[in-house]
């Protein structure tokens, strides 16, 4: 049998009737789960689609990051295009950690693979060492997901180890060539993709989005390839085969626990609050779920519920007092604005900030909440995705949802490591619902498997007397403790 492998697909030609029964059996056999809604039952099910494709000229193909799942190793074309001396040489090098320089020797032994890599391990710094193996006339292309003050903050990093006119950028505010072209995801329309022969991709959960798939997909002579991420895959679908397939499989992990014990993350303590917003139990509104009927699901049970929202002025009127600062993640615009105007009747208005991914002046609001200039920050998603908050030492989870891709990035914004700090995370368990109820049992699923403890916290009637127990009998005591 013929394999030829390409930076993007391998393709198998056989050449006798014996290959051919080996590749109908692997097409058959090798295979995927993915959830499709079913209009006619109105509900999703499992569907299982084949990694092993055939075209028209009866040639298989697959993505080459798959080549694992048909137990074949990626083929090492990489090695002439590496350094691993120069790196060493390199001041970089004395600046990393032991586990970050773990990470990077084991990925560059690959031509392609993923760096999963939890939140504050230092992402950033492991790229720009990779970019200083790979030899000085290769051109690298790094992608960086749409948002600008991530793409600032990362262009800030890197003109401290390199040469200014190695490094160039590509946004909506501008453009500079580069040997290092480090590129918004929303603007690789406007570069020579073919160019690149080494591409690295930060936040790579965001590969299956359709503008980095087709990005990497164009890079067709881009050998090197490697990913990063907090939080990789776990999706519910098959895009966790698009990332890999287009970048490789998870060469190196360096997880939560590792960095507790070795003093390079914050602690952690996860509350998780469980609670009914209704006296009775109310059978009808506990079974109401349904795609099409998410929206009055979020309505009901999130944005009308009185109970829910007392419990989060609760905890803030003692986060407050207690002179800490808090995050609150909510699930949609309307959300975030309900609790902003709540928070400035109940507390004052200076002290809470709303914004969501059409807010204006993003990134010099997050950085007035970091210094302090106000306590309360209430966000969308746009807070997920890879945005430094160094101060954050609160976080209300208000939102809801069962992805371990948003969990771990919300609680990722608070891992940022201080002398004396202690990450309270609050969660909620929701009782009302058993579409919110499923989806609480899967965040807690999801914490575990990734070394987070959490401790569940039951609310009875008196939400007030409850929350005040909960802050002074264990939040108080495991502050005084750090």
């Amino acid at each position: 049998m013929k394999v030829d492998y390409t930076n993007v697909y391998t393709f198998f030609i056989p050449e006798n009737q014996k290959d051919k029964e080996i590749l109908e059996n692997l097409s058959k056999n090798v295979v995927i789960r993915k959830l499709e809604y079913n209009p006619i039952l109105k509900r999703k099910e499992v569907k299982y689609v084949t990694l092993l494709q055939k075209n028209r000229n009866n040639t298989y193909y697959i993505l080459s990051g798959l080549l694992p799942y048909l137990k074949m190793k990626y083929p090492k074309i990489h090695t002439s295009l590496i350094d691993i001396e120069k790196l060493k040489n390199d001041s970089i090098w004395q600046t990393l950690r032991d586990y970050q320089k773990r990470a990077i020797l084991n990925l560059l032994e690959q031509p392609r693979g993923i760096i999963d890599a939890i939140m504050g391990s230092g992402k950033t710094y492991m790229i720009m060492a990779i970019c200083k193996a790979i030899k000085e006339n290769i051109p690298i292309l790094i992608i960086i997901p749409k948002y600008q003050a991530l793409l600032e903050q990362t262009v800030k990093k890197f003109l401290e180890f390199f040469k200014k006119y190695e490094i160039g950028w590509n946004y909506g505010k501008g453009y500079k060539n580069g040997r290092i072209m480090i590129s918004s995801s929303t603007c690789l329309k406007k570069l020579s993709l073919n160019y690149y022969k080494a591409v690295l991709t930060d936040e790579c959960q965001s590969v299956p989005a359709n503008t980095i798939k087709k990005a990497l997909l164009k890079c067709k002579n881009a050998i090197v390839r490697y990913g990063f991420s907090g939080t990789p895959i776990g999706r519910s679908d098959q895009n966790d085969y698009i990332t890999i397939g287009l970048l490789g499989n998870i060469i190196e992990k360096v997880t939560y626990q590792e960095l507790k014990e070795k003093g390079f993350t914050s602690p952690v303590k996860y509350f998780i609050l469980k609670y009914n917003s209704t006296d009775f139990y109310d059978k009808d509104l506990f079974l109401y779920s349904g795609t099409k009927e998410w929206h009055k699901i979020v309505e009901k049970f999130i944005l009308e519920n009185k109970t829910r929202t007392k419990i989060i002025l609760e905890l803030l009127k003692h986060i407050i007092n207690s002179n800490r600062n808090c995050l609150i993640v909510v699930e949609r615009k309307e959300h975030g604005k309900k609790l902003e105007k709540e928070i400035k009747e109940n507390f004052n208005d200076n002290i809470v900030r709303y914004i969501s991914s059409d807010t204006k002046h993003n990134f010099r609001t997050i950085q007035e909440f970091n210094k302090g200039k106000f306590k309360i920050l209430i966000a969308t998603q746009l807070i997920e995705i890879g945005m430094d908050i160094p101060n954050l030492n609160t976080i209300i989870i208000a939102s809801i949802g069962k992805s371990s891709i948003q969990l771990l990035q919300r609680i990722g914004r608070g891992l940022r490591p201080q002398e004396g700090k202690l990450l309270l995370v609050f969660d909620f368990q929701d009782g009302d619902n058993n579409v919110l109820y499923h989806h609480s049992y899967q965040r807690k699923k999801w914490l575990m498997q990734k070394g987070f403890s959490y401790e569940e916290i039951i609310l009875y009637r008196d939400i007030e007397k409850e929350i005040e127990r909960l802050w002074f009998g264990k939040c108080q005591n495991q502050m005084i403790n750090y």
